[in-house]
């Protein structure tokens, strides 16, 4: 299994594939297991990157999250990037790997061609969703959601989920935007995707827009149907839209 050592952490990452790069940037509590379908998918005509964040999946555990949590793993994506000497890729982000995927574009524009950002939480949380959000995971524990978390995370995931859940109070507590840079700076074409009925985001339609105004070159589709995040609840819809937009058919 392919590891690269960032800031004295072994990082967990999977690549398959040849052609074009596409890296898959997974959301809060998960890894890139979740991507597990899709990399089969697009690893047919493309070469596909999916990190596990550290502190989940496969890669080296730490005490706590950082507050720029979504900033730091771009900046983790961004040192494997360099290391593999890739260009011109395109990144999808799905609900907290999207904020990771436009804050590595902020970083360096030049390096990053198309970017899907679905199910993204804007650039700001408030201590109501993340109450909810809380409250959500405390339930999934007790379902079998809690047996996936154990499976992509071992025996210590409800520290991880925990760990993951402390740094979300902080950043809404504290008032902490989750992107760091100008977001007028990518010039890349970005498409944001998700579902009206996201029930980890409220407000998505308005959360979305505002990131998507300050971009010089954006596409927002919002579906009525879907949970959250899109990709997975919606994820033949999904692939369809993103093979469009990846193939410059949608702009």
């Amino acid at each position: 299994m392919p590891f690269f050592e960032y800031d004295g952490l072994k990082v967990f990452y999977r690549i398959e594939g040849s052609g074009k790069p596409l890296l898959l940037l997974h959301g809060n509590t998960v890894s890139s297991e979740m991507f597990s379908q899709d990399i089969t998918f697009f690893s047919k005509n493309r070469l596909v990157i999916a990190i596990d964040s550290p502190g989940f999946g496969k890669s080296d555990r730490l005490s706590s999250l950082r507050d720029d949590f979504w900033y730091y793993n771009s900046q983790v994506a961004l040192f494997l990037c360099q290391a593999l000497k890739l260009s011109q890729i395109d990144i999808i982000g799905t609900s907290g790997g999207s904020t990771v995927a436009l804050n590595l574009t902020m970083q360096k524009p030049d390096l990053v061609d198309h970017i899907i950002a679905d199910s993204s939480p804007g650039n700001c949380l408030i201590q109501n969703e993340v109450s909810a959000i809380k409250a959500g995971r405390e339930h999934s524990k007790k379902t079998p959601m809690a047996d996936y978390w154990k499976n992509i995370h071992g025996a210590d995931w409800e520290r991880v989920i925990d760990l993951d859940t402390a740094m979300l109070e902080r950043v809404a507590e504290n008032n902490l935007p989750l992107l760091n840079g100008d977001l007028s700076k990518i010039s890349g074409p970005v498409l944001f995707t998700g579902s009206l009925r996201d029930e980890a985001i409220s407000h998505i339609e308005e959360k979305v827009s505002k990131l998507a105004l300050q971009i010089k070159k954006s596409l927002v589709l919002l579906f009525p149907n879907g949970y959250h995040p899109f990709l997975i609840s919606r994820n033949k819809e999904f692939r369809q839209i993103a093979m469009k937009f990846l193939n410059d058919d949608l702009f």
